[in-house]
Order: C-alpha cells, then structure tokens, then sequence
C-alpha cells in the first residue's frame, strides 16, 4: 500500500520477552522456506487459508495450530482490533538479505503490513525508497510497500519478525494520522502508550478476513485501482505520451465494457466467455507496451498493469467447473519481486532462479 511517509511508527509495544519465548518453542521443522527461494528466508503461517500450511490470499482466513497454541501472539494480533489477513513470522539469517522490490500487485494494493520486531540486532536494515532504518524490538511499524524496499542482515542473529496483513477499518487510519510517527520524526525519548501486556488465561478474539476475493472483480474496484494506476503513468515525464495515451483507450474500453457485463451477467457462469474474451483483449494490447513506460515507483507500467488490474480481473480459482484452464492466460507470482529499473533486464533474477530477470519474475507469458 501507498503511504504518505516510507516508515510509520505506530503507538504500541509489546512484551518482547513473552514474544520471544513462544518463537524459540517452535520446532525447526514448522519453518517454511520463502516461496521463491529466497536464500536464508523462511516463515512461519500463522493466519492462512484454511489455517493450512500455504501461501494461498484468497479465501477465509483462519489461525493456524502454530497461533492456537501461542497465547500472547493471539492477543498481539487481536489488540489491534482489525480484520486480520494472511499473517507470519518471517526470519532473516545473519548474512542474507530480502532483495530490492515493490509490492506493485492487486493484494497488496489496499493492504499494509505491521511489522514487529521480535528477535533483531542494530545491524538489520529495513531500506524503503530513500528512507533506512532498524526497527527496535517490541516496537510496530508499518511501511510504504509501494516504493521499492528490501531488507539487510548485517548481523549475526537471525531476525524474527511478526508480520501482520490488514486493510485497516477508519479508526485504524485515523490512529495512523493522529499518532503514527514518521521515520525521521522518532526518536528513543518519545513515550509509546500502548503497551500490550501479556495476560494469562485471557481469551484473545482475532478477526479474520472471511470474504477478500471474487470469481469476478467488480467494475467499482477495477475502476479505483485503473485511476490510480493511470494517474501515477502520467506523473512520470519521460513516459511518452503516445504510449500514455493508448493506455488510456485500453483501460478506458475495458472498465466500461466490464461495467456493462457486470451489470448483464454478474458473477454467473453465463458471464464466463464474455469476461475471458475481455480479459483477453486488454492482455493483448497492455502487453505490446513499450517496457519503458513506468510508473511513479520505477516499476514497469506493463508489470502493474498486469498484476494489479488485468491478472485479477478473474479468480480462476474460484471459476466455474470446466472454465478454470481456459481462464489462465498468464502466470502471476503474487510476492514477485516487481520489475527492476530497465538496465537489469538482463541481469540475474534476485529470486535465485539463476535465469535472467526477463525470463524469470520480469516474464509476462
């Protein structure tokens, strides 16, 4: 999500001792390696889909065993009093990194990450955009994951962190404007008044996203992220303002055209064609844009286009039964890292694949 300042502190802590005592009583083997093989990363579910061991973002979020059994990390994710989605720990061993990218994608457009400290040292650097830091134990940040960011362990201590998912209800916002501290502004003297104190025997109560995905987007959705997509291609001056218009007319047809569908068919099976057809035709066009064009993060245009608006448009898994191979017409990697400035086209992908960047996680089809 896009914010105002890189690095907002928000105005809680926490028992770091207590924190630190249910991570150190999980076994090794509950650990996961980083979905993309980012060497030294590696987390532990704790509010998935289905309370399963995945990665899955789409459908109803439940805590897994690993939360059951972990009282105060229950309520840490409860005092916050938001609709929780998918949450982790997420370590870093001493030496390794998580590489530079942004999180330019249809989930994270409306959600932000809390992150909290939990095991760290003074040599573990958070980078977003211009901004460095290194989150203190106990504290909550949340950061602009829209700007290009990664994360450094310099270090000899693995790095636990608590990393929390939310849209944020109005009061959770308001919270942010009122009392979040910029990075910048904080300093070791301010005082935090929110402590959260680990209470024994206290039943926490976490609420969990249940509803956060549609077999079909709605055209008010589409509408709002093809604004904001449309508005930062224009903000960059050196976008060429042929590529910029034909972008336009693409976007312009496909939201009108997927609003009068909307309004014949709905979600219904009957809809499925028509909605593919369309899906089809904006990835056609979108695709033959000049991988220059970018947008006001440095991400390619082409990339955002088609992870925030165009992958999305349909779930294919939530299709109707015969219609789910035919409705995938490219790959999406949700926490891909998104396209690096155009000269690392060619350079090796930071995933560790060891293919080239273009034909890896810069690969559209």
């Amino acid at each position: 999500m896009q914010l105002a300042h890189e690095f907002i502190k928000l105005p809680f802590s926490f028992d770091v001792d207590r924190l630190k005592a249910e991570v150190l009583s999980f076994g090794e083997t509950q650990w996961c390696p980083h979905p993309d093989g980012f060497q030294g990363n590696s987390s532990l579910p704790l509010v998935t889909v289905d309370g399963g061991i995945n990665n899955d973002f789409i459908g109803d979020m439940q805590a897994t065993g690993a939360l059951n059994s972990s009282p105060y990390l229950q309520q840490v994710l409860a005092s916050f009093g938001q609709v929780i989605g998918r949450s982790r720990l997420m370590r870093l061993a001493p030496g390794t990194e998580v590489p530079p990218h942004t999180d330019t994608n249809f989930h994270w457009f409306k959600r932000v990450r809390i992150h909290i400290p939990i095991i760290t040292d003074e040599n573990v650097i958070f980078q977003c955009g211009a901004k460095s830091l290194n989150m203190k134990t106990g504290d909550a940040w949340i950061f602009d994951s829209w700007k290009y960011h990664e994360v450094h362990n310099n270090g000899k201590t693995l790095r636990v962190h608590l990393v929390i998912d939310t849209c944020g209800d109005a009061d959770f916002w308001e919270m942010v404007a009122d009392k979040g501290i910029p990075v910048g502004h904080y300093s070791e003297s301010d005082k935090t008044t929110g402590f959260v104190p680990y209470v024994k025997d206290k039943t926490a109560t976490i609420l969990t996203e249940s509803t956060n995905g549609s077999s079909i987007l709605n055209p008010g959705e589409l509408d709002n992220i093809s604004q904001h997509l449309l508005s930062s291609i224009r903000a960059i001056d050196s976008n060429n303002r042929n590529d910029i218009a034909k972008i336009e007319k693409v976007v312009s047809r496909l939201c009108r055209d997927w609003r009068s569908s909307w309004y014949l068919h709905g979600e219904s099976a009957a809809g499925w064609n028509t909605y593919q057809a369309l899906r089809s035709q904006a990835y056609s066009a979108l695709n033959a844009i000049d991988p220059a064009v970018e947008i006001d993060n440095g991400t390619s245009a082409k990339m955002a286009l088609m992870y925030c608006l165009v992958l999305p448009l349909i779930n294919e898994n939530l299709a109707p039964e015969g219609m789910r191979a035919s409705a995938k017409i490219a790959t999406a990697h949700n926490e891909a890292p998104a396209k690096a400035p155009t000269s690392a086209r060619n350079a090796l992908c930071s995933c560790g694949s060891g293919k080239k960047f273009k034909h890896c996680h810069g690969q559209l089809s």
